[in-house]
């Protein structure tokens, strides 16, 4: 990997992807595109922020997908219990007529 595939992957003008971010990791490690300590420091701070972010808002879908799957299955619940004590209630109301 040379300075020029790094300067490129920089200027993206869109997101990084995951592998995008590993290659930007090993152009920082090799370091031959950043001349002090300091500021090679920083962009790998950075960097690893951001990786973090990513896969943040990627747990925080999966949790929104469970939590919503789990939000209906309970509203089904809800209406099937409902259902049956209405059931229930008529079942009674009838039993009570018949005495």
């Amino acid at each position: 990997m040379d300075k020029n595939d790094i300067a490129r992957l920089l200027q993206k003008p869109k997101i990084f992807t995951r592998d995008e971010l590993d290659t930007l990791r090993a152009g920082f490690a090799e370091s031959h595109c950043i001349q002090d300590n300091q500021t090679y420091v920083m962009s790998r701070l950075n960097l690893e922020l951001i990786d973090r972010i990513i896969h943040l808002d990627d747990t925080s879908t999966e949790l929104i997908n469970t939590t919503n799957k789990l939000t209906s299955r309970i509203l089904w619940l809800t209406v099937v219990g409902v259902a049956l004590a209405l059931v229930g209630l008529v079942l009674s109301f009838v039993e009570v007529l018949h005495r």
